[in-house]
This record gives structure tokens, sequence and C-alpha cells, in this order.
């Protein structure tokens, strides 16, 4: 009798021992990038952990990540873009005294997310970002980027590619 109720758990028994294991190493494309910077945006009531995920520079182009997390009793939207139609010009990389914008497609449309508002209504809600900027010369190892409602995220490393 006993072995019986041994074997009815055992299935219950497994699934618990492999969710564990999962939690403490999640599969590989659950897997999160480390932070290389990290700083905050808020505007009111609303706050967000910004993270610099990757800076990658290749051929003549900068190619930088984010992943924007809500903070615990935030509520509101975050405006990343103050004004959708020139906006765009808030957010920008500084490497030594000199601005690189976002670079544009063919059709003159910034080559960053359109987004212009981040929801961060309670904790935890997370938003990627990625942005295609012209690359400062290949003599600068990090630079600076500008985002609206954020101090500067600084010493940002270069990776070439």
């Amino acid at each position: 009798m006993q072995t019986v109720t041994i074997w009815r758990h055992a299935p219950v028994a497994a699934f618990v021992a492999a969710v564990a294991l999962a939690t403490i190493n999640p599969a590989p494309g659950f897997a999160q990038a480390q932070a290389l910077v990290t700083g905050e945006a808020a505007d009111g009531t609303a706050a967000a952990s910004v993270e610099v995920t990757g800076a990658n520079r290749n051929d003549g182009i900068l190619t930088v990540t984010l992943r924007i997390v809500s903070l615990p009793d935030s509520k509101g939207d975050i405006p990343f873009y103050p004004n959708a139609e020139k906006g765009y010009e808030a957010v920008y990389v500084v490497a030594g005294d000199k601005k690189y914008f976002a670079l544009k497609d063919a059709e003159g449309k910034p080559l960053i997310p359109e987004r212009a508002y981040f929801a961060a209504h309670g904790a935890g809600k997370r938003y990627l970002w990625a942005g295609k900027f012209t690359a400062p010369p290949t003599d600068v190892k990090a630079f600076s980027l500008v985002l609206p409602f954020s101090s500067p995220l600084d010493e940002i490393p270069i990776t070439d590619r």
C-alpha cells in the first residue's frame, strides 16, 4: 500500500523538482542579458529602471539595446519621446564633445522604436528597446546615452563586431 502512494506522488515530485531546477537555471531562451549600465527614468508617479544591455559597433553603426522595467508603486506612463514628431532627437549618444543622433531609413524615419510612452503601471512590466546611431570613431571605447526623463547613462562600453 505504501508503495502505491509513493508511485502516485512520484510524478508530482519529479514535476516539482523540474520546476525548481528551471527556476534556478532558466532555459536559454529566457536568460536575461546582464546590464552594462543601469539608471532610472521617471515622470510624476511613473518610474522605471533603464538597463543598457548592449552597445555594439559594426560598420559605422552603433546599436544600443535597453531593457526598461517598471518599479514598484509605479502608476502612469513614462513619455520616452516628449513629442513623437520631433521627439526622436531627444534620444542621442554623446561621445567626447559630439552628439550622434539616431540613423534614419530611406523614408526619413529614425531607426529607433516609434513607441512614445512606456506604461509603468505596477512593478515588473518589461519593455525591450533598440536604436541605431551613427557610431563614434573606433578609438572611442565608451559613450553616454541621453534619454528624456532620465539622467544620462554614462560610461557605456562599446563592443566592436
